[in-house]
């Protein structure tokens, strides 16, 4: 864990319950530490900001890079409590001041990161299966207009016009 060491286990405890494991997610035994508790969980969160920098992707609004950059910065403010990414924090001194974990902005970061991506994806996929059945019927109305189209490129044409109009386009 980067921002807190947790102690060694105890002695009585098994390898497994040492390297973090348990038999389940309803294990039964002691009731956990609030403090391993919260590393456990803080640990988790960063790793959620890091995944989604490193699966970023180029949006109109933002770059791969920039993305990726915020998203670390998210993760180290949650583990270290270093000043919160484009936020209020540059006034004062930031040594001598104790900044809060700010976790609504972090989950309005992800949430807002999330529905620019969905958004994003929605548009791209409807502007490509608009692509394909123009050129689909532009290819149809050519074959069709020679008299050369045979029962086969016909029902290969067909198949891209279905795969154009569907919500999740097959080929």
């Amino acid at each position: 864990m980067l921002w807190k060491r947790l102690s060694k286990p105890a002695p009585a405890e098994s390898d497994e319950a040492a390297n973090g494991k348990t038999s389940g997610p309803h294990s039964v035994g002691p009731a956990p530490d609030p403090h391993v508790e919260l590393d456990l969980a803080l640990d988790t969160l960063a790793g959620v900001f890091r995944a989604l920098g490193r699966h970023a992707f180029d949006l109109p609004e933002a770059d791969v890079k920039s993305t990726a950059d915020a998203c670390e910065r998210w993760a180290t403010h949650l583990l270290v409590r270093s000043p919160v990414p484009d936020g209020p924090w540059d006034q004062g001194d930031a040594s001598t001041r104790a900044v809060r974990r700010e976790f609504v902005a972090a989950l309005q970061y992800a949430t807002n990161l999330r529905k620019t991506e969905h958004t994003y994806v929605t548009k791209a996929l409807q502007d490509l299966r608009h692509a394909i059945w123009a050129f689909v019927h532009s290819l149809n109305q050519t074959l069709c207009g020679d008299g050369e189209a045979n029962g086969r490129v016909k029902a290969q044409l067909s198949r891209l016009h279905e795969a154009a109009r569907s919500p999740r386009p097959r080929i």
